[in-house]
């Protein structure tokens, strides 16, 4: 009898020495708490591009003095049926350009780097805060190897001043934050920093522009021809982000 109760305590110690190990081993999921995204993170163009052409859009770009990028459908049907007979049309000096139309996030949190571990806090506490947050990256360009330098500098520079032509990017922010320690079944909340990553697909059209004039006079003003074609682009574009682990420390085998 007592060589049963001592193998049921020997497997009892042993059955919660095991338990104990692996309640270590836990660790939550990642909460991101806070993203700094930056300026200029949609875009819808506001500029109208004119489609079916006709007598009447003729006109309202000639009225406009061409303010607005047309479709070289558009452009073409005009010159060719002499709605624009008076004007005259160089693109001497004027390399072809890009125009775009649409940028819109469509992935978030697809990726982080440049972990910084700031504060662990553990259960039951509470602290405000006042840190200084550092991050820098470059967009990058997914799977179309021949996208031009030009273009790339234009959707560069879309994303705001905080980028540059070459996409890099630096961030630097200050914020005010309460920390929390975790709940049961954690022990320990580790907060960080680091650079995030979202998806963004960038719709635009090659533009060919050219010089105005109006008889033999020069008018100063450039005119916007578009591809018919739209086509799109996705760019990985980083940002800011402040996240937490949970945790339960390692204990010793």
């Amino acid at each position: 009898m007592k060589q049963l109760w001592i193998s049921i305590f020997t497997i009892t110690v042993i059955f919660n020495l095991i338990s104990t190990n692996s309640v270590s081993a836990f660790t939550g999921d990642t909460v991101i708490i806070k993203r700094i995204n930056n300026t200029n993170e949609q875009l819808i163009s506001n500029t109208q591009v004119y489609a079916e052409p006709n007598q009447d859009i003729c006109l309202e770009v000639a009225k406009s003095n061409f303010a607005n990028p047309i479709t070289r459908e558009v452009f073409n049907f005009c010159r060719n049926n002499n709605y624009w007979k008076s004007y005259t049309f160089k693109n001497e000096g004027l390399t072809p350009s890009y125009h775009l139309h649409e940028k819109k996030t469509v992935e978030y949190d697809i990726n982080k780097t440049d972990q910084t571990h700031l504060y662990s806090m553990l259960q039951g506490q509470t602290r405000k805060i006042t840190t200084t947050l550092e991050s820098s990256g470059t967009t990058v360009y997914r799977g179309n190897l021949s996208i031009s330098g030009e273009l790339q500098q234009i959707i560069n520079a879309s994303f705001g001043a905080e980028f540059s032509k070459t996409g890099s990017w630096r961030k630097s922010t200050q914020i005010t934050e309460t920390f929390l320690g975790p709940k049961d079944p954690y022990q320990i909340r580790d907060y960080y920093t680091a650079t995030g990553w979202d998806l963004v697909k960038v719709s635009y059209r090659e533009m060919q522009r050219y010089k105005l004039g109006f008889g033999h006079v020069g008018l100063n003003i450039i005119v916007k021809v578009l591809d018919d074609n739209e086509k799109n682009i996705y760019v990985e574009k980083p940002k800011q982000i402040l996240y937490y682990i949970d945790r339960n420390p390692n204990l010793p085998n």
